[in-house]
């Protein structure tokens, strides 16, 4: 069986498609607007100071660090110093290159008519410290890729950065996972195993008969203690989420195309056409015969 976050990333079809990659030296400042956007900012070289008051931000990033904003507010990007001033043309010349600022600044772009229980649970800011890294060395390895492939430009250069930063994006999360306690959303159920192994169940298999014995039983307790327990931590009775698992693999199905709507609605446990169209149209605000035309 797969693992919960991998199905849900998976189903998300998360692409990150990078803005802005560029070198800054001296007082460089960037304004960014507030975006409905999951945005990341990766310093790949030097230093750079992340602000945004409302939000009460004011971080300092380093080489292999990365700010990702989940819930992206109006923010600047700054100089942490200005280059040393010289009189010396070569002196001048090596000292801006010595302070010279990298930094690749991408969106993460995913189906927004998923539901993102993955995002949902995270803070509107994660900042990774590459000095915190277990295998800092992996993040350096991974710099180099991005810096040979900039510097080159060769066929599909481009598309070769953003699958890294894919890979960038990924990592992150995963670092997050194993360093921080939650006590709510999806993030909180997978570090229970009972409960993380329900959710790879719903996930990865949505269109089956489960019952809450089902799950009690492989969550290892007793149907009340189970209902309660993951309403408590996933703030939903667990048949509302699997509801909203099987409407999502219908909706998959539909893109996809080539089946029946009546096979579609049976498969995800409807007993006619009208009511899965009824309860489609609830979480997704159309027809499932609206996706089809429009997709």
């Amino acid at each position: 069986m797969a693992d919960l976050i991998e199905l849900i990333l998976n189903k998300l079809s998360l692409r990150t498609r990078v803005f802005h990659q560029g070198m800054h030296c001296g007082n460089w400042k960037l304004n960014l607007e507030q975006s409905d956007k999951v945005l990341f900012h990766f310093v790949s070289q030097g230093q750079c100071l992340v602000e945004n008051p409302e939000q009460g931000l004011n971080v300092n990033l380093s080489k292999g660090d990365l700010l990702l904003f989940i819930r992206p507010g109006q923010h600047v990007l700054r100089a942490v110093d200005d280059c040393p001033e010289s009189d010396d043309i070569d002196e001048k010349t090596e000292s801006a290159e010595s302070q010279n600022d990298g930094l690749v600044c991408a969106y993460v772009e995913f189906d927004r008519n998923m539901h993102n229980p993955l995002f949902d649970a995270l803070p509107d800011v994660v900042v990774s410290r590459v000095a915190a890294q277990p295998n800092p060395s992996w993040i350096e390895n991974l710099l180099g890729l991005m810096f040979a492939e900039a510097g080159a430009q060769t066929t599909a250069s481009q598309t070769v950065i953003e699958r890294l930063t894919d890979i960038l994006f990924i990592h992150v999360i995963r670092v997050y996972l194993s360093d921080s306690a939650v006590d709510k959303g999806v993030l909180a159920a997978y570090n229970d195993p009972g409960l993380r192994a329900v959710l790879e169940l719903m996930h990865e298999s949505p269109q089956k008969p489960w019952t809450i014995a089902d799950f009690a039983e492989t969550a290892s307790l007793s149907r009340s203690a189970f209902i309660d327990k993951f309403s408590r931590i996933l703030e939903v009775p667990p048949m509302t989420y699997l509801t909203r698992q099987r409407l999502e693999y219908a909706y998959q199905k539909l893109l996809r195309g080539g089946s029946k709507m009546i096979d579609i609605a049976l498969d995800c446990g409807y007993e006619n056409e009208s009511s899965f169209s009824k309860a489609f149209k609830r979480e997704y605000g159309m027809s499932p015969s609206a996706v089809v035309r429009n997709f």
